[in-house]
């Protein structure tokens, strides 16, 4: 199986959140950890806010930055090509989700498509996890 974490539960390996215990262990029962390369962007971004908000010291925010680095190459990381981003807009018409959300659904389907294995995507937003299971991905909301 081939896991797809959005950005809202990648953060969950580096803080500990709600959630954070249940998708380390669909990472442990994973062959393929996958997410796309926007993630790497929006995942800066969400560390950056929680230490701006106080909910990680300077040092902790070290030690996620350092360690995301490190983890990064592991993960089957998805360009988000012409195509899929074209398509990703159509999700947003269809399912009225933000644009990376779309994106991230997009980039789980293209690879469905292209390996032909099962994929599980996991997400903390409801609209997401509703559209892509729409879109015919197996969800599971965290």
């Amino acid at each position: 199986m081939i896991l797809y974490l959005d950005t809202s539960c990648l953060v969950k390996i580096y803080v500990e959140e709600e959630g954070s215990e249940l998708v380390q262990q669909k990472i442990d029962e994973s062959e393929i950890v996958a997410t796309s390369l926007i993630a790497y962007a929006e995942l800066f971004s969400a560390v950056s806010r929680k230490l701006r908000e106080g909910q990680i010291n300077r040092s902790g925010f070290t030690r996620v930055k350092e360690q995301i680095e490190k983890d990064w190459n592991s993960l089957l990381s998805v360009k988000p090509t012409e195509k899929i981003v074209r398509e990703a807009a159509n999700l947003c018409v269809r399912h009225g989700v933000r644009a990376y959300d779309a994106i991230h659904i997009r980039s789980a389907q293209e690879i469905a498509e292209k390996t032909g294995v099962g994929i599980l995507f996991l997400s903390s937003d409801n609209q997401q996890t509703k559209a892509a299971e729409k879109e015919g991905l197996e969800v599971l909301k965290i």
